[in-house]
């Protein structure tokens, strides 16, 4: 992280903050080309990038020590990262210890601090609140700061429909554009809501519970044991193969903001646009049971992003 701060006041306002993520892939030459549904058509041009954004490599986790194909986690609409957790272990079904996430250092070499119950916003260290919001007039001050609040199901003070340029609409066609807060790199963005349809053999969402469901249902895994054991899933997409691995999410359980469901239980993928309300925003998600095109969520939950070109 990079920040321009302010010398106009003892506080040292952060003006504006970069996340530089550097990979040793050539990303532009992996790309992949979904192939949408007709009625998903009006979408257009659909190219992702390969691996989930901030990850260091692609694929899926499949083995202890190493969750360097999950990349980082951001609350929808915000333009900065929050890290995904440590090599230690894959970890359990349920909630890790905030401590679990990976360190990052300052200019000198010193760990920054992590905390999950801070009173107080601060610029410059880890901070996971679960009753204060971010006032929208500081959201580049704090980008290391995670808000929550019960009352909205949102991270910051008033709801923004269009902090990621693509506010609710029904029709297939509106898909926005990249807006200054948009957290992939130049060329990319966050991609539209329809990028999970080619994943089921309609579009809608799949369970492996059935057998109706479990006959649209276009991952390469079908049961428990074996998305598990993967770390993931692999779903066609017109020309080849795209690795989606378990991700997990930023979540409140037990009264904190926690890793949650990070041991091979869920993949939570953010689009551009928010649900028609103004708690929940789209999302791409599954887990061992579930294919889910069209689901949405909280938008305070850090998820994962898979970016798109900018068409």
């Amino acid at each position: 992280m990079i920040a321009v701060f302010s010398e106009a006041d003892s506080g040292g306002d952060i003006l504006w903050s970069w996340h530089i993520w550097v990979t040793a892939a050539d990303l532009d030459a992996a790309v992949q080309t979904y192939t949408l549904y007709d009625n998903f058509a009006a979408a257009g041009p659909t190219v992702l990038m390969d691996r989930n954004l901030g990850a260091l490599k692609a694929g899926m986790w499949g083995t202890n020590g190493d969750n360097l194909a999950l990349g980082l986690l951001y609350q929808w609409g915000r333009k900065d990262p929050f890290l995904n957790i440590d090599d230690t272990d894959i970890g359990g079904t349920g909630a890790l210890a905030i401590g679990r996430l990976r360190k990052t250092y300052d200019a000198a070499g010193n760990a920054l601090s992590v905390d999950n119950a801070a009173a107080e916003y601060d610029a410059t260290n880890w901070r996971y609140f679960t009753a204060k919001t971010i006032p929208a007039d500081r959201i580049a001050r704090y980008p290391m700061n995670f808000g929550y609040l019960s009352t909205s199901n949102n991270w910051l003070d008033e709801a923004r429909d269009d902090l990621w340029g693509n506010p609710f609409s029904g029709e297939v066609g509106e898909t926005g554009h990249k807006s200054v807060y948009d957290p992939c790199p130049p060329g990319y963005r966050v991609p539209h809501r329809y990028i999970g349809t080619m994943f089921t053999t309609d579009g809608k969402n799949a369970s492996n519970k059935n057998a109706a469901d479990l006959a649209r249902w276009k991952g390469q895994y079908t049961t428990q044991a074996e998305i598990q054991g993967a770390g993931g899933n692999i779903y066609p997409y017109g020309g080849g193969s795209a690795s989606y691995p378990l991700g997990g999410m930023l979540f409140v359980s037990g009264g904190k903001i926690v890793p949650f469901r990070t041991g091979k239980y869920v993949g939570a993928y953010h689009v551009s646009m928010p649900a028609n309300n103004v708690k929940t925003s789209y999302r791409f998600y599954f887990d061992y049971g579930n294919i889910k095109p069209e689901d949405s969520n909280a938008r305070y939950v850090g998820a994962s992003i898979r970016c798109m070109k900018e068409q």
